[in-house]
């Protein structure tokens, strides 16, 4: 919590390079002021792809909005 969309990204990011299979984002941040479920969801999204290109592992993105 508190995090930017950017900033999440890059949590997720580099949380993919490690090898995770699976990043959940908490339903209960689903709109914050700072940090929108929109922008999140495409700067997270743009993350993935990114680390899936460099390591071939695709990393799955659970997500629930409140809207």
């Amino acid at each position: 919590m508190g995090m930017s969309p950017e900033e999440t990204a890059n949590q997720v990011y580099q949380s993919a390079l490690g090898g995770v299979d699976l990043c959940k984002d908490d339903e209960m941040c689903s709109e914050l002021e700072n940090c929108s479920f929109d922008a999140r969801l495409e700067a997270v999204l743009r993350a993935l792809e990114k680390a899936e290109r460099e390591t071939g592992h695709k990393t799955l993105y659970m997500v629930e909005h409140h809207g």
